[in-house]
């Protein structure tokens, strides 16, 4: 159990990263924890992360209800032990380097999750439809081929459909989204090479010569570079 103010609590969880993760921490990490002094969200995205994801993390599995591990250069597996977050409500896996299967009793044990993005990885296979159990407000995206074209690396009848190619996501008819977000942005280019096939770079070299700023918190690609 981790206790104690928050930032003893947050030293005392980097402290476990560290020995999994060789990390470049920026600001943008933010722990929070419950009432009882529990750790209830972890959210470190964007923090030039690489290695593999620990298996503490299951320690947190009576308090846990949101991780956020996306953009970062993270490999290997989904951890068997994630199964265990059994009040997980998000978790957020896109954009890393992920390989390998999912664990196969994942869906059936994180019954409250509500939001789960796996899309964006290398080559992360598996099962994903013991989500699709009826439970209505649950978005569960992956590469589960609905997108023309494109590979299906999960098998998940309820997922909306990712394509790693092209950074697309598409409805179950197939048509792709429009408005689903961005597609390619800063921190897809910055977050290492293992992130990028063919594909994307051959897209970047034509269409993203630079970043312009969009507003205080976001850029986006251009071929119009300031002089």
């Amino acid at each position: 159990r981790y206790q104690g103010n928050k930032m003893d609590i947050y030293n005392s969880f980097k402290t476990r990263m560290d020995e999994s993760l060789k990390a470049s921490y920026t600001n943008r990490g933010r722990l929070t924890c419950n009432l009882d002094g529990r750790v209830e969200t972890i959210s470190i995205g964007v923090n030039n992360l690489v290695g593999t994801m620990p298996e503490e993390l299951s320690e947190l599995r009576e308090s846990l209800v949101k991780l956020g591990l996306m953009r970062n250069s993270l490999t290997s597996t989904i951890p068997s032990s994630f199964a265990e977050l059994k009040n997980l409500e998000t978790l957020n896996l896109m954009e890393n380097c992920l390989t390998g299967t999912i664990p196969e009793d994942l869906p059936s044990r994180l019954t409250k999750l509500r939001t789960g993005h796996f899309q964006k990885n290398n080559d992360l296979r598996g099962n994903l439809n013991g989500f699709c159990n009826g439970t209505e407000n649950r978005q569960i995206i992956a590469e589960c081929g609905d997108c023309p074209g494109s590979m299906a690396l999960v098998e998940c009848t309820c997922c909306t459909c990712s394509d790693f190619n092209t950074m697309q996501y598409c409805n179950k008819d197939g048509t792709v989204q429009v408005n689903a977000g961005k597609l390619y942005a800063w921190e897809t280019f910055n977050r290492g090479e293992c992130s990028l096939n063919d594909v994307q770079r051959t897209w970047q070299e034509e269409n993203c010569h630079c970043f312009v700023q969009k507003n205080s918190q976001s850029f986006v690609c251009s071929t119009e570079c300031p002089s």
